[in-house]
Formats: structure tokens, C-alpha cells, sequence
């Protein structure tokens, strides 16, 4: 926890306080200001997932995908999918249509993100299948960027070109400096602060930049391919009828923005509990009338996981 942090959420034991979660937490507003804050929102964070966004749309644009004209490949290019059936099917289909070649992605070997999926293939004796990584579709759609833009392949590199296109505005949209970094699947990322993340959204929904608008269509549309059944993403997409979608990240993290209002809500736990983050936006996307009270609530352990909002 840093000194800026403030509680977002906790859990109760009987009576009495348990589990105590901290982050920061707030609405950012289409003219830029905040609503609802809790922490500090220029709080260093790193929620590299939410740049899956940014290079999906950037990719959709140089590859002149047309926002009518979306398939579930879309959905697991910036997806952070469970590993099913579907998704590999779907990641499979993306490297055929991106002319790309699977074994030149830079993603660890490892089990599925879904753990009953992860248990099931290893009862099977099936081996480490890289088509069910969880961030594959990205590293697929940056392979086909490093072929357009005729650079090398090693896109590990913090200053390789791709990485730069996507820094630089991020950068200039989010209104921020931030700090190259490579992530544990070996794709850079950038550390910077919350807001300027959250500014990079909403400047990108106020821009209806069209591969952004594909990106949105494609998460809508694909929902399970784009998370996974019974994933927050995926219930929120379900429940709005794609009106408000929503992008987690794997150091505890959630971004959620309304397409119709153009409002952007973050909320992140410094210890990393999704539980937590997710109690937060809940808390926050109700009280901003996003969603109603039979949307569910976030638990954690078997407990109910309470905002403080």
C-alpha cells in the first residue's frame, strides 16, 4: 500500500472488519474532470492489459477492419480470455487471419487462466498449449504490426517501433509521462499514472476512432470470447447489452467506460485482489446508474466483498 492509497473495500467476520483493501478508485467525465475519487488518480499504476485496447485499435486501423465487419478473432486480439475451446479456436483463426505465425510470439507456455480448464487438460495429459495463453491474440496482433511496419520480429525491445507508436500516444492522449517496462509475458508495457490511463480511454471514445469503435463492436459482440463465462467483463457486456464494457488487468485492476455518456470509471487494489477492484466499480458504476442492484456482487474467498463507496 502506498501513503495515497485509501480504502476502497474490505470483508466482515461476524461483526467486525476482516480483510481490508486499498487502491484508489474514481469517474472521469468526458470534459475531464473527476467525480467520486477515493486515493490519489495520478497514483503510479501498471494495468498493461488495458493497453490491449490501445494496439488492437491502433492494428484495426492500419488493417482498414471496418466496425460492421467484426468476428470473435477480434474479441481475443485485446481479449484476457480463459483458455477454452473457443478462445483457442478464435486465437487460431486470428493468426490465420493476420498471416502470422503462433510459434513467434514472445508469451510463456503455461496452463490456461481458467482453473477447472487448467485441471481438466491435465487430467487428459494434454502438454502446455500456447493457443489457450490468455494474451496470445495481442502478441499476434503486435507479430503483424512488426511485419507491416518491416522491423524485427524481437518486439521485447522497449524502443522497438510498434511499442513506440502505441507509447506515443498514450502518451499524448492520457496527457501524462510514463515509464517503459516488460511485463511477465514479455510484451513492454507502460507504468503511468491512473488517470492518464483512464484519459487515454475516454479521449479514444471522444475521438470515434474507428478502430476503436471495431474493438468496442467486437467486445460487445464476443463477450465470452473476449473474457470468459462468468468473468466481470463479460457479465457487464451481457447485462448493458454491450452499452458498458469493461477491460481488467492482471496486477488488480478494472477499467469500465458508457459508450452512450462517454464516462470512464477505474478502480485499482494495490494488493492486487480483483475481488476487491471489482467491489469498487460495482459500487461506482450503481451509483452513476450504469447498472442496477441485481447485477451481483464481487466475493473473495467465499466472502462478500463491500465497497466503501
Amino acid at each position: 500500500m502506498r501513503d495515497n492509497d485509501e480504502l476502497i473495500a474490505f470483508t466482515e467476520l461476524g461483526s467486525e472488519i476482516d480483510l481490508r483493501f486499498y487502491g484508489v478508485a474514481f469517474v472521469l467525465r468526458p470534459d475531464g474532470s473527476t467525480a467520486r475519487e477515493l486515493g490519489n488518480p495520478k497514483r503510479a499504476v501498471n494495468l498493461r492489459s488495458i493497453l490491449k485496447l490501445v494496439r488492437g485499435s491502433l492494428l484495426c486501423e492500419r488493417l482498414s477492419i471496418k466496425a460492421s465487419d467484426v468476428l470473435p478473432e477480434h474479441a481475443v486480439l485485446v481479449g484476457s480470455h480463459d483458455g477454452l475451446e473457443i478462445h483457442r479456436d478464435a486465437v487460431a483463426g486470428l493468426a490465420r487471419l493476420l498471416q502470422v505465425d503462433a510459434s513467434d510470439a514472445r508469451c510463456p507456455l503455461g496452463p490456461p487462466q481458467n482453473p477447472l480448464e487448467a485441471l481438466r487438460l491435465s487430467l487428459d495429459g494434454s502438454g502446455p498449449d500456447l493457443l489457450r495463453h490468455q494474451c496470445l491474440g495481442e502478441h499476434l496482433g503486435v507479430l503483424r504490426m512488426c511485419r507491416d511496419f518491416g522491423g524485427s520480429y524481437d518486439y521485447a525491445s522497449l524502443n522497438h517501433e510498434v511499442h513506440t507508436a502505441v507509447f506515443d500516444l498514450v502518451n499524448s492522449l492520457g496527457m501524462v509521462a510514463s515509464v517503459p517496462v516488460l511485463d511477465r509475458c514479455g510484451m513492454p508495457t507502460l507504468v503511468l499514472p491512473a488517470i492518464g490511463i483512464a484519459r487515454t480511454l475516454s479521449r479514444l471514445l471522444a475521438e470515434d476512432r474507428s478502430g476503436f469503435m471495431t474493438i468496442q463492436n467486437a467486445i460487445a459482440a464476443y463477450p465470452q470470447h473476449y473474457a470468459g463465462p462468468g468473468r466481470f467483463s463479460t457479465k457487464l457486456s451481457e447485462y448493458s447489452g454491450g452499452r458498458v464494457l469493461a477491460k481488467e488487468s492482471a496486477s488488480g485492476g478494472f477499467i469500465a467506460w458508457n459508450r452512450n455518456l462517454g464516462d470512464v470509471i477505474l478502480a485499482f487494489c494495490s494488493s492486487g485482489e480483483h475481488a476487491a477492484s471489482e467491489s469498487a466499480m460495482i459500487a461506482l458504476m450503481r451509483a452513476e446508474g450504469w447498472i442496477g442492484s441485481d447485477f451481483g456482487e464481487s466475493t473473495c474467498g467465499g466472502q462478500l466483498v463491500r465497497s466503501v463507496l
